[in-house]
């Protein structure tokens, strides 16, 4: 009977010991619901929940973090992120930050977009991919806001692809980086073409609509549908 009730007791503790490991293990996964967004035909992304469009490629969250995409027509450019060596995605990165600050200049903003980051890696998809980090501060009628945008760029044979995240607090920058590497771009990868960029001049028409999407969401962000 002494030996039944200490098998019984041995078998309860390895019970409680596993049922405790296995919720241990279960509040140590991230449970995040995601949906898969694919109404553009040129790419899909996985987006979290919380995320809900409001606009053509552009997705808002209840704390006002955002992610724009915009698509350029790169048939004339033939701008290869696969190109760029350090320095010149050094110079590229540089070059949205001055032409940044001065498209706010025209709204009668003063900013300040500072590079925090860059760097080009292989993409979970197989392409080629820039990430580059910015920290704006952008002050209006003596009211100051600060966000911090970061960036997945592609370039296709026909399109050039911006992901931009905006985050309110810089603790959020890495938030989205699980839809980052979810993107699929439907466009064949443009290859190196070897015409390296030397000037800021030659990214200026690469940027143009990529600082539209900073300062919209900067200045005022899109409310959610009703």
């Amino acid at each position: 009977m002494g030996a039944v009730l200490l098998n019984e007791r041995i078998f309860m503790k390895k019970t409680v010991i596993i049922m405790l490991t296995l919720v241990f293990i279960f509040q140590s996964i991230p449970f995040v619901s995601a949906y898969t967004f694919n109404e553009n035909p040129f790419y899909s992304i996985d987006m979290p929940e919380e995320f809900e469009a409001v606009g053509e490629d552009k997705f808002i969250a209840d704390n006002d973090s955002n992610l724009s995409v915009s698509i350029v027509d790169n048939t004339e450019e033939k701008f290869c992120v696969a190109d760029l060596n350090d320095s010149e995605l050094k110079e590229y990165a540089e070059t949205i930050a001055s032409e940044g600050e001065e498209a706010f200049k025209s709204l009668d903003m003063d900013a300040e977009m500072t590079v925090v980051s860059y760097e080009k890696i292989k993409h979970p998809s197989g392409k080629t991919a820039v990430i580059i980090v910015f920290k704006t501060v952008a002050t209006q009628n003596n009211k100051q806001r600060i966000r911090f945008q970061k960036l997945y760029e592609f370039t296709g044979v026909n399109n050039k692809f911006t992901f931009t995240y905006t985050a309110t607090e810089k603790s959020q920058i890495n938030d989205l980086d699980a839809a980052f590497d979810s993107i699929v771009i439907n466009e064949e990868q443009i290859q190196g073409v070897g015409d390296k960029m030397t000037t800021a001049a030659l990214f200026g028409g690469v940027v143009l609509l990529l600082l539209i999407g900073i300062i919209r969401f900067i200045r005022t962000p899109l409310k959610r549908k009703k």
